[in-house]
């Protein structure tokens, strides 16, 4: 399902599709997205997208990952650095689809920063909390809860058959499902990503650790 290529010179370790040639040029991907949340696995952005997407691990730095009652957040802490997922490859089409799930304008803002993905350091684009106070800030984050919860069944669902082979029962479009009851978490303990092949496991987990050592 997939393969890695692994860039000596730059220490960087981009994953992919099987079959597909890689070259440096795509670290240069003008449209490449760091990411550090859900959008890190794999088979949720195929079924966000309709298709597989490259990746690199990476760090920013100077940003830390905390959790929030409705989603996990990034803050700006000095001295700090934050392991994510750089996308690689994104279409004018995909980079749209990803500014609709982010809720870009209402909830998020897509801006950029530096990263450094190996020891090749670049600035992409990342989605960050849009700034808000008072009220409007709660009732924003509560809807971007909610629909949220609606959209990431329907897609884990739907990307469990290619990644599987397996049938899923995929809920009607209009069926309301808690993020947090107890039906949502035995359907999550069967997700995609807990079956993704070794290589997406341990990338995260042994490659962004030696990456953060680089900083």
């Amino acid at each position: 399902m997939f393969d890695t290529t692994f860039f000596r010179e730059d220490l960087v370790t981009v994953v992919h599709k099987k079959g597909l040639r890689v070259t440096k040029k795509l670290l240069e991907d003008p449209n490449a997205t760091f990411v550090w949340g859900e959008l890190m696995d794999p088979y949720f952005i195929y079924g966000l997208l309709g298709h597989y997407v490259a990746f690199a691990p990476a760090v920013l730095p100077g940003f830390e990952r905390r959790r929030t009652k409705e989603f996990f957040n990034a803050v700006k802490k000095p001295g700090a650095s934050m392991q994510g997922a750089v996308l690689l490859g994104l279409s004018a089409v995909d980079v749209k689809k990803l500014n609709e799930f982010e809720k870009v304008g209402v909830v998020m803002r897509r801006t950029s920063a530096v990263v450094l993905t190996g020891h090749f350091r670049r600035r992409t684009a990342l989605y960050l909390k849009k700034a808000q106070s008072g009220n409007s800030a709660k009732r924003s984050t509560s809807h971007l809860s909610r629909d949220r919860s609606r959209r990431k069944f329907r897609i884990l669902y739907e990307s469990l058959q290619p990644c599987t082979g397996a049938d899923r029962e995929i809920p009607p479009s209009g069926a309301r499902l808690s993020w947090d009851s107890p039906q949502a978490r035995a359907k999550l303990q069967h997700s995609a990503f807990s079956r993704s092949p070794p290589v997406c496991r341990c990338l995260f987990s042994h490659a962004s650790l030696s990456l953060s050592s680089l900083l």
